[in-house]
């Protein structure tokens, strides 16, 4: 049987070592990897609420994909199926509470596609699609729409839809089928953001990074809308080099905000004060190049941080106290390793 501090990382590759593999830590046995599965352009992946699937983008002929697997009992993942995604880049998944439905972002042509999913746990039949129009003042990275994350609201009324082209968060709200009834649309200031992605804190508060500017946002959630209360930078002020933000998460006991950059080569941390307000606290190595992901393990004691350009990824110790993380010896070689994804 697996252990508690068993986790998943996706390597982006199209030969042979691109895939998922599973990992493992413990402060006794260290960091080691106790499977893999071959997929090609895996990048994001998540399971289904009762940890029984695990759903991962991937690339089908050169155009986007999403796979669906079966987890055994030693966490070993068997193959179900794969279907296209009418786009190109997939890079984020999102299954519905019940498991009835995955929605799939693609990067590239700007939309994000819904699935029925099987009882077996595969993926279904085509349920339904939608595409981005616009662009923003970036004209490299912003001259279309680019769907980057597809993330429900912590009631599940809502789904939220970053578009990094559009400088926009599209909030569509959700029926009792998980189809779309209405949306609204919360433009990001200043143009140029690019944002990328999103943890909700409760009901009301979320934390939105936005690539391209590299910042972190408060925003305030209500019936459908987004408002920008507070923005901060994830990188020192005398920082001019090229640098753009990739990953954001909320520490455990939900005190902290974390979110990576790709170029300066960190990860920044914030704390949470009264109203949901941010102070950072500290800017850390990430021990390698483009640093793409990061998660906090089940142990509430460490996370594990991918770099993707140095095919590494590296253990640190999580402080609860003050939020501070600091890298240990257990390091790991992965290719182009991206997403770390723990099971429910």
């Amino acid at each position: 049987m697996k252990s508690c501090e068993d986790f998943y990382i996706l390597g982006c590759d199209d030969g042979e070592e691109g895939g998922i593999y599973r990992c493992s830590f413990s402060e006794k046995k260290g960091f080691s990897i106790l499977g893999f599965t071959p997929l090609k352009g895996a990048s994001y992946a998540c399971f289904s609420p009762d940890g029984k699937y695990f759903y991962s983008t991937c690339r089908i002929d050169g155009e986007g994909g999403v796979a669906a697997f079966k987890v055994q009992k030693n966490g070993d993942l068997k193959f179900l199926n794969m279907k296209e995604t009418h786009g190109r880049s997939a890079c984020h998944v999102e299954v519905t509470p019940d498991g009835n439905v995955i929605f799939v972002a693609n990067y590239v042509t700007g939309n994000f596609k819904a699935f029925k999913l099987r009882k077996d746990g595969g993926i279904g039949r085509d349920y339904y699609e939608i595409e981005h129009e616009g662009d923003g003042p970036n004209k490299e990275r912003q001259a279309s729409a680019h769907v980057h994350m597809c993330k429900l609201s912590p009631d599940k009324k809502y789904l939220a839809v970053m578009d990094l082209g559009c400088d926009a968060l599209f909030t569509y709200s959700m029926d009792e089928k998980w189809k779309y009834e209405d949306i609204s649309v919360s433009f990001i200031i200043p143009e140029g953001s690019g944002p990328r992605h999103i943890v909700f804190k409760d009901d009301k508060t979320a934390y939105l990074v936005n690539e391209l500017l590299n910042t972190v946002m408060l925003l305030k959630f209500d019936t459908g809308n987004f408002e920008i209360k507070q923005t901060l930078s994830t990188i020192p002020d005398d920082f001019t080099a090229f640098t753009k933000a990739a990953a954001i998460r909320l520490s455990p006991d939900g005190k902290y905000v974390y979110a990576s950059n790709r170029g300066h080569e960190s990860i920044a941390i914030f704390k949470i004060g009264r109203g949901g307000k941010l102070t950072r606290t500290a800017i850390i190595s990430s021990k390698g190049v483009s640093p793409r992901d990061f998660e906090f393990l089940k142990d509430k004691k460490h996370l594990v941080m991918t770099n993707e350009n140095t095919d590494n990824a590296i253990i640190y110790e999580w402080n609860a106290k003050d939020g501070s993380i600091a890298p240990t010896k257990w390091e790991l070689r992965i290719k182009h390793p991206l997403n770390v994804v723990l099971q429910p």
